[in-house]
């Protein structure tokens, strides 16, 4: 019984393990060991089975080749490669992906953060008024570049839990809650943060920043360093419209100042919409 069972098994293996056929007129070669087995490198530059002839039309999709998609010459008469790169090609689009699927990267000129859709073409480009930052690969991913405190590193690295609520109204930073960034303490002193949003003024792009805790600015050179300032505030927007240069905007002093100028801050913001 068990000799019947190996027989069985190989005999499985043997029709299971054969290599899929190669469809003719669908790798490009040069010369007959360019081809598959069985084929020989036709007329047109193509392996060919049998003797077959192969045609095509002009432009026309016919195969992938590795990393390379084959398309047919102006003139008919040959094949063109055009090499994909990365990203691949698509032989069920017939074409080279503009993009890896399924991936969130940055564009080539690090202008915009790109979403790859799983067709390999780009779903949603995000611009990067601060230019795309590259991630490290198996540690963090690529994003859009920011104004980030030299005292707060790494404090904008997570993305706002509530984008949209930032522009308008006022925030208690007494209230834990209200620090979505988190309550940060540095070298004793306790910073509320609220990470940044991006919300939509007609068709500009605006991001908010405000941020909490103690205040020490530079000091002139030759001069005595700068007092730390207890209980102060930055409220800063960075506005953008699509095609032009982006504007900043910030206010900073005595957080019960600032928290008092917030509504007129942000009525300021919003008077920056196109009217009518």
């Amino acid at each position: 019984m068990s000799k019947l069972l190996v027989s069985m098994v190989a005999v499985a293996c043997a029709v299971g393990c054969e290599p899929s056929p190669v469809n003719t007129c669908s790798v490009a070669c040069s010369a007959d060991a360019d081809c598959p087995p069985g084929q020989t490198c036709g007329e047109i530059g193509l392996c060919t089975a049998n003797g077959a002839t192969c045609s095509c039309a002009p432009g026309e999709f016919i195969s992938c080749d590795d990393e390379s998609a084959l398309f047919c010459n102006a003139e008919a008469n040959g094949v063109t490669m055009e090499t994909c790169g990365a990203p691949g090609c698509n032989a069920d689009a017939g074409r080279c992906n503009a993009c890896v699927a399924d991936t969130i990267a940055c564009s080539a000129d690090r202008a915009t953060l790109d979403h790859c859709g799983a067709d390999g073409l780009v779903a949603q480009s995000d611009a990067c008024a601060a230019g795309c930052v590259a991630g490290t690969p198996g540690v963090s991913a690529d994003r859009c570049g920011y104004i980030e405190p030299a005292w707060l590193g790494g404090v904008c690295d997570e993305p706002a839990p509530k984008p949209e609520e930032m522009l308008g109204g006022t925030l208690d930073t007494q209230q834990d809650a209200a620090c979505t960034g988190g309550v940060l303490d540095r070298d004793g002193t306790t910073f509320c943060v609220v990470r940044a949003a991006r919300v939509t003024v007609g068709d500009l792009k605006v991001t908010l920043v405000w941020i909490e805790g103690s205040y020490k600015g530079m000091a002139m050179p030759g001069m005595p360093a700068n007092t730390a300032k207890d209980s102060y505030g930055l409220l800063g927007a960075a506005v953008s419209r699509p095609g032009q240069d982006e504007h900043y905007f910030m206010l900073t002093g005595p957080k019960k100042t600032v928290d008092s100028v917030r509504p007129a801050f942000d009525e300021l913001v919003q008077g920056l919409a196109p009217r009518g």
